[in-house]
């Protein structure tokens, strides 16, 4: 059993990392019941964003869940 372990960590260790090929966007609709205090956490400071990457205007698209988010 000891040496199963060994061998998935050799082998995690050696297996080729794997990468996106592009840049991909996330969304995330959260939905809350008023029941249900909310969970607060500290404000992000105002220059959160400094140092990222910006995309460009032309391969900016149109949210895949805004239909659902309408709702």
């Amino acid at each position: 059993m000891r040496a199963i372990r060994c061998l998935t960590l050799l082998l995690a260790l050696f297996a080729p990392a794997a990468f996106a090929e592009g840049l991909y966007q996330v969304e995330m609709i959260l939905v809350r019941q008023n029941s249900v205090p909310a969970f607060t956490s500290p404000f992000a400071p105002e220059d959160w964003s400094a140092g990222a990457p910006r995309l460009a205007k032309d391969a900016e698209r149109r949210p895949a869940l805004e239909d659902e988010a309408t709702r």
